[in-house]
């Protein structure tokens, strides 16, 4: 007997049906070392479109938009492009895949924190291995945090609640809860730091601080591990 379960059609597998949808997230380095020390449970990223209003965390109203029958409609349904609670989220980060000299071991190296994984002696894991080797027919060249593979991520991320506010809403304790520490930095506070650090990556594309921009906030436990390791296979009853 095998329990309920539904194809994934990415990945050609059979999943159980309350499987978490699984989809990646990018962090800088900075980040990621907050991730791996417990810091940081949060992550706020921009609305791609930013409505006039809210009325609740999935209905937004919009400037009117043409649809292609010639009408206009103002109010959507927005979903959190991140996923829902429960869902999974794969973190990517800038890594680099190498060889040990002495023993031969193949091995990723991540830049957040210079920890390796070792990786597994079977067809498919050196295979991919090569892949990363070779990016960019550079022989051990880094790689961007947005072309990590999913199978070489250390770090998962669960999500435990998805809301939207603006930007500047963010509390002190929130602020910290991004990884943000409060004696660090050219301010004195967290939320101030906050704010220089969102200016740093958002401002050039039209979503700085002072735009004051509406943001999806996720609110996450992180577990140390590839992603896949915390997806259920089916159970077989013989």
């Amino acid at each position: 007997m095998i329990k309920t379960a539904i194809a994934n059609p990415k990945y050609g597998e059979i999943m159980p049906e309350n499987t978490p949808k699984v989809k990646p997230i990018l962090f800088n380095c900075e980040m990621v070392q907050a991730l791996l020390s417990g810091r940081k449970t949060q992550t706020r990223r921009a609305l791609n479109l930013q409505p006039n209003r809210i009325i609740r965390d999935d209905v937004f109203f919009f400037p009117d938009q043409s649809m292609m029958n010639g009408t206009k409609r103002t109010s959507l349904h927005v979903y959190c492009p991140f996923g829902k609670s429960g869902d999974l989220l794969y973190v990517r980060e800038t890594c680099r895949a190498d060889e040990n000299e002495d023993s031969g071991v193949d091995y990723v190296e991540y830049l957040a924190g210079g920890k390796t994984k070792d990786i597994l002696p079977t067809e498919e894991a050196v295979g991919q291995w090569l892949d990363l080797h070779h990016y960019r027919n550079k022989y051990g060249a880094v790689v961007p945090s947005i072309h990590m593979p999913r199978w070489a991520s250390r770090l998962t991320l669960r999500i435990l609640d998805v809301r939207v506010e603006r930007v500047q809403d963010i509390t002190h304790d929130n602020a910290e809860a991004e990884g943000i520490k409060k004696d660090t930095g050219k301010y004195r506070y967290a939320a101030s730091n906050f704010a220089a650090l969102w200016d740093s990556i958002n401002d050039q594309c039209g979503f700085g601080w002072d735009a004051n921009p509406w943001v999806w906030v996720v609110e996450f436990e992180v577990l140390h591990g590839n992603v896949d390791s915390f997806i259920i296979k089916p159970e077989k009853e013989l």
